[in-house]
């Protein structure tokens, strides 16, 4: 009987030995399928991240050529803006239309007189219509004092009516001040040199109480 257990026992034990290498065979196959897996992954990655650097070097190029290119539309509306100043009163015309000498020189609409203010010959009749094209294509400068706005022309429009800096009256009696100036200066205007305002004599007056009556 013991000769019998006994000889179970080492069954047992060899069945049980037997069930460990078969795990551990599919074990070391998992492994080895998983190193495989990671092995996949990491080379996908790398192979991503070539090309997200391709990408990147691709992006920049295009950055960097659109800039030059947005840096040479500039430069060249910046010389046809300075082509079609007119050379009396230095003003970018805004609307047309624009004469034109016949030795091809420009004036604007309000400075036109019988002769050319650049060369002196007869202005004849003559009208720039590629002087119009340009100025309804390049950007405007803000004419207002303190005002460094660059426009293009619709906006420009717009803006003039509403610009910060735009020339008003001193809203003092027109007898005691009437000056023109920029709006953004007025409050400064009243407050310390306005002859025709009671706060000329304040010189420190809150913002919630202006203007003092």
């Amino acid at each position: 009987n013991e000769t019998e257990l006994a000889s179970n026992k080492i069954q047992e034990l060899q069945e049980h030995i037997y069930v460990i290498e078969q795990e551990n065979y599919v074990i070391k196959k998992d492994r080895v399928i998983l190193t495989k897996d990671r092995d996949a992954l990491k080379k996908e990655r790398d192979a991503f991240k070539i090309d997200r650097d391709d990408i990147k070097k691709d992006r920049d190029a295009i950055k960097k050529d659109r800039d030059a290119i947005k840096k040479d539309s500039d430069a060249f509306k910046e010389i046809c803006r300075d082509q079609v100043e007119c050379p009396d009163c230095l003003e970018v015309p805004t609307s047309g239309p624009v004469h034109v000498c016949p030795s091809g020189h420009l004036v604007c609409s309000t400075c036109k007189a019988a002769s050319c203010p650049t060369c002196r010959t007869n202005m004849m009749g003559g009208k720039s219509l590629l002087a119009v094209t340009v100025i309804e294509n390049i950007k405007h400068e803000c004419r207002n004092e303190d005002c460094n706005e660059l426009l293009p022309l619709e906006e420009y429009k717009l803006h003039l009516k509403l610009c910060p800096h735009r020339s008003v009256r001193c809203p003092a009696p027109q007898e005691l001040c009437g000056k023109d100036l920029p709006l953004s200066k007025v409050y400064d205007h009243i407050v310390s040199e306005c002859q025709g305002s009671s706060n000329e004599k304040k010189k420190h007056v809150p913002n919630d109480e202006f203007p003092v009556k």
